[in-house]
């Protein structure tokens, strides 16, 4: 398996996330079908981007802090996370309802870290599109600026 290279001849091939996007997610492939792997490579010699009131930097690795409310728990605040399913305005950060309590099938998207490099393996029963955005709480998304590029590769 190889994970995708950032280099001249791909710049163009290269994804923008915004740190403070239209929603809380920005669409980085329009669908993913399941029993696939996604390699995730950001690019870029230092790439970082800002949140918080004081405008704190960190890479896409995250900040190290534990953040309270991300929309991923397992991922420092700070951290490219990514996503299958859903909308560009999903709160993963909230609960979710009890199985059955909503009408009607809803599937939840599935949420995982990112950081700087990642592959993830997509379950056969999985299918939507990727999003990909800054870890932290909803809320505080105000104060975030900046944006990281990535390249996305689909491997069979």
């Amino acid at each position: 398996m190889l994970i995708p290279v950032c280099n001249d001849a791909n710049k163009k091939d290269r994804i923008e996330v915004k740190a403070r996007p239209g929603g809380l997610w920005s669409l980085a492939l329009d669908t993913v079908q399941g029993g696939k792997r996604v390699a995730i490579r950001v690019c870029g010699d230092n790439p970082s981007w800002q949140f918080g009131e004081n405008g704190e930097s960190c890479g896409p690795a995250g900040s190290r802090n534990p953040g309270t409310n991300c929309l991923c728990p397992g991922a420092p605040k700070g951290a490219l996370i990514g996503k299958i399913g859903g909308s560009d305005c999903d709160d993963t950060s909230v609960a979710l309802p009890a199985a059955g309590a909503t009408p009607g099938p809803i599937v939840l998207p599935v949420v995982f870290p990112v950081g700087g490099v990642c592959v993830v393996e997509i379950k056969d029963d999985v299918k939507g599109p990727l999003f990909l955005t800054m870890n932290d709480a909803p809320s505080s998304f105000k104060s975030h600026d900046g944006s990281v590029q990535v390249l996305i590769e689909l491997i069979a």
